[in-house]
């Protein structure tokens, strides 16, 4: 869903710059890779969907990792709660991610 290129500016202030689908594939990979998957259980709710124009809908989605994020390497990230907010585009028949943010907010 995502547009053919993206920048995103993770956690730690490290700016990522992908120009290609298998570039934004290996950045997501490599995030995924580190999760401890079996302990791994956000919860996630719509807040709000607003269309500006027939082919532009703003999505307010609240994600929150009440019991934390548990890493393979037996780290953890604290729990926390973040608000995404997502610019849909529809080109022709698609919808894609034209504009992501992600908010932190207490949990």
């Amino acid at each position: 869903m995502e547009s053919p290129d993206f920048e995103i500016v993770d956690r730690f202030g490290e700016l990522h710059v992908t120009k290609q689908r298998p570039d934004q594939e290996r950045f997501w990979a490599a995030g995924f890779e580190m999760i401890r998957r079996e302990d791994f259980h956000p919860e996630y709710a719509i807040e709000e969907i607003r269309s500006i124009r027939p082919d532009v809908v703003v999505v307010h989605v609240a994600i929150s990792y009440p019991g934390g994020i548990p890493l393979k390497d037996g780290d953890y990230i604290s729990a926390f709660s973040e608000i995404h907010t997502f610019i849909l585009l529809r080109d022709e028949a698609v919808w894609r991610i034209a504009g992501h943010n992600i908010t932190m907010r207490g949990l």
